[in-house]
This record gives structure tokens, C-alpha cells and sequence, in this order.
């Protein structure tokens, strides 16, 4: 559903989105760097609000008020926060030793150039790949495998 909801929304804001609402977003999404450490430590409240705001940014630039609830009814949040905490941990790592978070931000920075290119197969590329990212992450995490061992992220 989440899936649906963010495609629809992006698809919509390629046409309804000013270059400030974009410059916001890519602003939403440059935050999320500053709250990883250079340990690769997470400020995690401080990430989910960034990257919370930024998706409900992409909602809202969708001109679609009831979408816009719908998606905050989801509580899409829920079970990424619960995946975070059981993973964390575990001292969450990619492939490479780094913070998975950081690859979060270059999904969200590609969702950012496809719709600042005005690109409607780029944006779909770009928000499915960020969301089968997040459903890796939490799939792995609740099954307690650990990124660690998933190789994602």
C-alpha cells in the first residue's frame, strides 16, 4: 500500500511540484547525513523525524489532501522503527563496515533527481528501489538475521 501511495504521489508532484518544493525535499534529504556520525552512529529519532518529514513532503506535493492522510494512517513508521531497534543492536553494518543509513540517503537523493528531472520512469525506479530497501531492512531485522548477514544496505 505504502508502495502505491508514494508512487502515485511522485508520479502526481512531477507535474504539481515548484523547484522550491523540490529544493526542500533534496534539503530533507541532505539532513539525513548530518545525523550520522562519522563512527557511523545514528541519531535515530533525529533520522526517522528527517526522513519522515521527507516523505510527508512528497505526499503534500502530490495536492492531495486525503492521500496525504491515508499514508499518515498507515503508520508506515511502525515497523521500520521496530526493525531499527532490534538491528541496532546488533551494531547494524553493510557489506562494507559502513552505516546502512547512509545508503538511505542516496535513495532518497535519487528520488530527489528524478523529480527534479521531471523523469516519471526514473521516480518509479528510484522510490521502488528506496522502498524494497526498506523492506530488506525490515524483513531482516525482524527475522533476526541482521544486516550484517542479509548483505543489504
Amino acid at each position: 500500500v505504502r508502495e502505491m501511495i508514494e508512487q502515485f504521489a511522485g508520479q502526481r508532484a512531477i507535474s504539481l511540484a515548484t523547484d522550491d518544493d523540490i529544493d526542500l525535499l533534496q534539503a530533507l534529504a541532505e539532513s539525513l547525513l548530518s545525523r550520522i556520525g562519522q563512527d557511523g552512529s545514528v541519531d535515530y529519532e533525529g533520522f526517522a523525524a528527517d526522513d519522515m518529514a521527507f516523505h510527508t513532503a512528497l505526499l503534500g506535493m502530490s495536492g492531495n489532501g486525503q492521500l496525504a492522510r491515508l499514508y499518515a494512517s498507515l503508520h508506515v513508521y511502525s515497523v521500520v522503527r521496530r526493525a531499527h531497534f532490534i538491528d541496532h543492536g546488533n551494531g547494524a553494518q553493510d557489506n562494507r563496515g559502513r552505516s546502512p543509513y547512509v545508503h538511505v540517503h542516496a535513495e532518497h537523493m535519487a528520488i530527489v533527481a528524478a523529480l527534479r528531472a521531471r523523469n516519471p520512469a526514473l521516480l518509479r525506479s528510484a522510490i521502488n528501489d528506496h522502498l524494497e530497501g526498506v523492506r530488506s531492512y525490515a524483513r531482516h531485522a525482524l527475522a533476526g538475521d541482521g544486516l550484517r548477514k542479509s548483505g543489504k544496505a
